[in-house]
């Protein structure tokens, strides 16, 4: 049982330690099954849809059957790289370089053709990316990024001497500065060229933004003892914020709007809000689909939903809407990209990059050209002129707006959506009130707005939400295109996220409860999700994701080779998850639970008193501290002593060093890093000789530095993968050594030298495995890790057992 605030969840495990079932806090289930190689067969939901694989004799996926019935097939060529994909009637193949990067992907079908091109650097950086409709190119120097063309708009940009961006230019001369504190961190930022203006910051301890302040005016947050947004302060508007015992935010008291009350069902779905004027309520089945009267369903496409008719194609795209006075008809490339949208007889047309970002948007009211940096969009230039947009530091919260020469501010809400923008006075030009899903009611609209949920761009023309992989529809909560990263965005293809008011999704790829608005209980209603996800950061080699330039305030240094899953269904995700248990159940398990942050039963005691008292220092270090664990005392043994008889004072020096060496290895582990380490302990067999485990430990060294250089590359060139994969092996291997006895060896001798003399280090090592020493200190890694999360720091106090006679 994983115990949860919203529950428990129950996994049954089958006799080779694969789960079999995942029972959900509302007794759902998620079902397994596996082939006679134990690799996954099936996953099967308790509504009866069944996500199937099948493999090739080496073990690769063959072909799929998804939730939605869609059978996929994939091709591998000599070196083991996917060359083809194979859905229906479109087929999407892929052409590397000798280096094994992608340099071609080709999409053809039913809908009109795509290819996209890519071109790196002998360092093995993205240096030109090019399809029929732009050109993107990016310059380095000294392997900082310096410069970048996307096609007749461009951004230089100069750092500073310890490599932070420094300034950078845009097309129209507008200069946007940075200042740091001494940490690194954004503590301003300048802007100049027509708009003249600097925002400055201010943090907490935590590095969390506390203060914004723009001019005269600014915003205050502030956070309560389990990380959680409590308030935010404008100049005369105040919104607090209260949370139930599942973490999950049950009320918003707005100065200007009055209160604002939620209710969930058990898997954390919002099924009511309730305000002084209104009342919603929201019926949902185990999976996140709409489950009322109104809604038909068929798998997880919905296809009727208070009286408007939903239809899709044979991938699962949206094509059309009817019904309550809406007709809508939507045309898809063979890459699944929105191309045409027919709305009441009046057409918009889009276009993209070889990146998959939308560049150009064409109707009737005009030409719109999207600017962007990364996965950000961070202007847009049309008949009016340009309007260049920033973030807050290290997200995708809208911070400002330039027009015209004029700065505008935005004031975001709990998860980031604006709700007003206001000028350098403070005087409010555009303003607006979200349905649940939302979908904005604009009260004031002196100057445009057309940002909304995070990452999402409010289309007039369609009513529609662009949100970089896919498109929403505020109306009724959901995309309207499947996800593109598969399983690995979940069970649902669809669904946007199961509580609107905390989550979000900034690349319209994977729902993420916001880290200021519900730190604890994250994600803990879908405890596989997080299985998937652990599985997905294991994807090595070349795959069909997009490569897309990811630049940040921060670091601007090089165009990131960050797959994002651009096209169809993320085959080599969907490969992958499909194996998440196979590996390391164990480990799988405590992965997942590490990204919830539980705090477990002491943080439910301080969340069921509301509104909650801020904890002080004191206590909120004693949450990030594991209590005391005294393990039994150790003592030399029989043959040591014999090794050092009339030495005995020099054994106790080796004893006590040793002891405190291995306490210090402990401590300086967080709980997290403890579980993970004895996990991969439990991968190895042990043979029972010093030198069969040396031999082991240089194996599992060479494996593990072998498949992080594989994962690397996916980020930068081969050489730099070597040498980070390198670094880390080395970590990681010093991180097994710190646990020298409780985990590589749990008992037998072990050639450590640095761990001091190797009889005293055996001596030891041999007590580990009894008085249940190992078995107590996991109970309390356990226990901690379950109240206090993963980054609990360990605490362990190793003694000699009392002295008898030394002289």
């Amino acid at each position: 049982l994983i115990s949860t605030p919203r529950g428990e969840v129950e996994i049954n495990w089958s006799s080779l330690a694969q789960p079999v079932e995942v029972f959900k806090q509302n007794k759902s289930v998620m079902s397994f099954s596996y082939d006679e190689e134990r690799n996954l067969k099936t996953i099967e939901r308790s509504d009866g849809c069944k996500y199937e694989f099948a493999y090739t004799p080496d073990g690769q996926i063959q072909s799929t059957i998804n939730f939605d019935q869609i059978h996929t097939s994939y091709t591998y060529d000599k070196a083991e790289r996917l060359s083809k994909i194979r859905r229906r009637t479109n087929q999407v193949s892929f052409r590397y370089d000798d280096l094994g990067r992608v340099v071609n992907i080709r999409a053809i079908g039913s809908g009109k053709g795509v290819e996209n091109h890519f071109q790196y650097s002998l360092g093995g950086k993205l240096i030109h990316v090019h399809n029929r409709f732009s050109m993107s190119s990016y310059t380095y120097k000294d392997t900082k990024l310096v410069s970048e063309q996307q096609g007749r708009y461009s951004f230089h940009n100069r750092y500073l001497n310890n490599g932070l961006l420094q300034s950078q230019c845009y097309s129209d001369g507008t200069e946007i500065s940075y200042q740091y504190d001494e940490y690194g961190v954004v503590c301003s930022i300048s802007i100049q060229g027509g708009a003249h203006t600097t925002i400055q910051f201010k943090y907490d301890d935590l590095q969390r933004i506390t203060r914004i302040q723009y001019g005269t005016k600014g915003e205050t947050k502030e956070f309560d003892g389990l990380g959680r947004l409590k308030r935010q302060i404008w100049e005369s508007l105040e919104r607090k914020y209260h949370y139930n015992a599942q973490h999950l935010l049950s009320l918003i008291v707005d100065s200007e709007k009055g209160p604002q009350h939620y209710q969930y069902d058990d898997l954390g779905h919002l099924e009511r809000v309730k305000t002084q004027t209104s009342e919603e309520s929201y019926i949902y089945d185990s999976f996140g689909n709409f489950n009322d009267e109104s809604a038909q369903l068929e798998y997880d496409r919905l296809v009727e939903y208070h009286g408007v008719r939903y239809d899709y194609d044979e991938l699962g795209n949206r094509t059309s809407s009817q019904g309550n006075g809406l007709e809508q008809r939507c045309t898809y490339d063979a890459k699944g990209q929105l191309i045409f949208v027919e709305s009441e007889g009046r057409l918009c047309q889009f276009e993209y990059d070889a990146l998959g970002r939308r560049i150009k948007k064409i109707s009737e009211n005009g030409t719109t050209e999207f600017i962007w940096q990364g996965s950000h969009l961070v202007g847009e230039y049309s008949r009016s002129g340009y309007r260049w947009y920033l973030y807050q530091p290290n997200s995708f919260v809208p911070l400002a707006l330039i027009e015209n020469g004029e700065c505008y501010f935005y004031q975001c809400n709990q998860i980031g959506t604006p709700e007003r923008l206001v000028d350098s006075k403070g005087q409010v030009v555009w303003q607006a009130a979200y349905d649940t899903f939302g979908f904005a009611h604009v009260a004031i609209e002196t100057v445009k707005n057309n940002l909304r949920l995070q990452g999402q761009y409010f289309d007039i023309e369609t009513g529609l939400h662009y949100n970089l992989a896919r498109y929403y529809d505020p109306q009724i909560g959901r995309f309207i295109q499947p996800d593109p990263l598969g399983l690995l965005g979940g069970t649902n293809h669809y669904q946007f996220a199961p509580n609107p008011v905390s989550w979000v999704d900034p690349l319209g790829l994977c729902a993420k409860e916001d880290a200021h608005t519900v730190l604890a209980g994250h994600n803990d209603n879908a405890p596989e999700r997080m299985v998937y996800e652990k599985a997905a950061v294991n994807i090595s080699g070349p795959t069909i994701e997009e490569l897309i330039a990811d630049p940040t305030l921060q670091g601007i240094n090089a165009v990131n080779i960050d797959p994002i899953s651009m096209m169809v269904e993320g085959i080599e995700d969907m490969i992958n998850a499909g194996n998440a248990f196979i590996d390391n159940p164990s480990f799988s398990t405590a992965t997942s639970m590490a990204i919830t942050a539980i705090p477990g039963r002491y943080a439910e005691k301080v969340v069921d008193e509301l509104p909650l008292k801020k904890l002080d220092n004191a206590m909120v270090k004693s949450l990030s501290t594991m209590k005391r664990f005294k393990v039994p005392c150790f003592e030399p043994g029989a043959t040591i002593k014999g090794k050092f008889k009339g030495k005995e004072r020099e054994l106790e020096s080796h004893f006590a060093r040793q002891l405190r060496h291995q306490e210090a290895g402990l401590n300086d582990l967080t709980v997290g890093e403890y579980i993970e380490n004895r996990n991969r302990y439990k991968e190895m067999k042990r043979a029972g000789t010093g030198m069969a485990q040396e031999d082991f430990r240089k194996q599992f060294s060479r494996q593990l530095n072998s498949s992080l250089a594989e994962s690397f590359k996916l980020k930068m060139s081969p050489m730099d993968a070597k040498k980070a994969a390198k670094q880390r092996t080395s970590e990681i291997m010093d991180n097994l050594a710190a646990l020298h006895d409780p985990d590589m060896i749990a008992g037998g001798a072990d050639k450590v030298n640095r761990m001091g003399n190797k009889g005293v280090n055996s001596s030891i090592g041999s007590q580990w495995r009894t008085k249940s020493r190992l078995t107590q200190m996991d109970e309390q890694a356990q226990r901690a890790f379950e109240n206090l999360g993963p980054d609990a720091k360990m605490n362990v106090s190793l003694e000699r057992c009392p002295l008898r006679g030394i002289k």
